[in-house]
C-alpha cells in the first residue's frame, strides 16, 4: 500500500535509528526504498543488512546527484499506492503509517498532513523533542497561499510528515526538481499545492513525524537558512505568474526582517552579501523591489509570529 523513500547521503550514524522506526510501523504492508546516492562511509552496507532479513527493504545505489535526484529515483520504481518521503536521519511514530492511511483512505485525499515536532540527540545519546507552535502546522486560506507567504516563518512541513497519493503524483507528472539545491522540498508542495482541485486535510491531533535538528544539514544554522531561502526565492520567482510573484515578493519582504533580525542575533554582517544574490535575473530585483513595500506588512507578521512563539 505505501511506499517509503528515503535518500540517503552519508548517514551510516544515524540510519540504524531510522531504519529501527520503519520495521516498528504498526502498518506492515509497505516497501521501503533506499537510494543511497553515492555515499562514502558503510551507509549501503547498513541497509544491506536490514534488507537481507527484510524483504520489504530495498537498496538502490547512484552516483551523487543531490537528495531531489535521489527521491525522483525512488518514485520511479515505487509501486505502492501511496508515498511518503523520510530522510535518513528522521524518525517516525510507529502509527504514522497506519494513521495516515486510514485519513487518506476515509477522505479520499491526494494528500494527508500529519502534525511533527523537532528533536535533538544530545552527547549522552538522550533524544529530546521540543514542540512548535501549533500555528506552524496550520494552513491559512489556502496550502498554496501559505506555502508561498509562510513556509519558513510561521509555517512548514518537514517531508515525512506527508504522504501523497502516488495516482495523483504521476497523473500531474510531479517530481523534485533537479534545478535545485536548496528547498526542494519547499519547491516540490508548492507545487502539489498548485495543481487546481488537489485534495488537502491535516490529520488533527496526532503527531507523527520527528525531524532531527542535525548539525551537518541544510538549515542547521540562521546564516545557511537565509541563504538557502535566498536562492530558493531568486530561482522560483522567475518561474511563476503574476499572483504568485506577488506573493513570493510578500515572503521575500519577511525573509528580510529575519535577516536582519540574525545579523543582530550572531553579530555577523557578512549575511548582507545574500541579498547579492537577488541580483542575478531582473525578475528577483523586481520582487526585491516590491518586497520592500511589502515591509511593513511583513514586520507585523513577524512581530505576531515571534509573540506566538514565545507564548508556547
Amino acid at each position: 500500500m505505501i511506499s517509503i523513500i528515503i535518500p540517503c547521503y552519508n548517514q551510516a550514524e544515524f540510519l540504524p535509528e531510522t531504519m529501527n522506526c520503519i520495521q516498528s510501523q504498526t502498518c506492515t504492508d509497505f516497501e521501503c526504498i533506499i537510494v543511497d546516492d553515492g555515499s562514502t562511509d558503510n551507509s549501503a552496507e547498513i541497509v544491506r543488512s536490514y534488507a537481507a532479513d527484510d524483504p520489504r527493504i530495498r537498496l538502490i545505489t547512484k552516483t551523487n546527484g543531490g537528495t531531489a535526484t535521489a527521491r525522483n529515483v525512488g518514485l520511479k520504481v515505487a509501486s505502492g499506492d501511496y508515498v511518503i518521503f523520510l530522510d535518513a536521519d528522521d524518525f517516525l511514530h510507529s502509527d504514522a503509517l497506519a494513521k495516515q492511511l486510514e485519513h487518506m483512505t476515509q477522505r479520499q485525499l491526494d494528500v494527508s498532513l500529519m502534525e511533527w515536532s523537532y528533536f535533538v540527540e544530545r552527547e549522552n545519546h538522550e533524544i529530546v523533542y521540543m514542540k512548535h507552535t501549533s500555528i506552524k502546522s496550520r494552513i491559512f486560506v489556502s496550502l498554496h497561499v501559505s506555502m508561498l507567504t509562510r513556509w519558513g516563518i510561521d509555517f512548514s512541513y518537514p517531508p515525512h510528515a506527508i504522504m501523497y497519493r502516488m495516482e495523483f503524483l504521476r497523473s500531474h507528472g510531479l517530481a523534485f526538481s533537479e534545478k535545485i539545491r536548496y528547498r526542494e522540498d519547499w519547491d516540490f508542495l508548492l507545487n502539489v499545492s498548485g495543481i487546481r482541485d488537489v485534495r488537502v486535510a491535516e490529520l488533527r491531533d496526532f503527531e507523527g513525524a520527528y525531524y532531527r535538528q542535525n548539525p551537518k544539514g541544510k538549515t542547521s544554522s540562521g546564516s545557511k537558512m537565509s541563504r538557502g531561502n535566498f536562492i530558493y526565492l531568486q530561482y522560483k520567482c522567475r518561474v511563476v505568474g503574476l499572483a504568485d510573484f506577488l506573493l513570493l515578493s510578500y515572503r521575500l519582504s519577511s525573509e528580510l526582517i529575519l535577516l536582519l533580525g540574525r545579523m543582530v542575533k550572531f553579530h555577523d554582517l557578512s549575511m548582507l552579501s545574500h541579498l547579492c544574490i537577488l541580483f542575478g535575473h531582473w525578475r528577483s530585483v523586481l520582487m526585491l523591489l516590491i518586497g520592500i513595500c511589502f515591509l511593513p506588512l511583513a514586520v507585523l507578521h513577524v512581530a505576531v509570529r515571534s509573540i506566538l512563539e514565545y507564548r508556547s
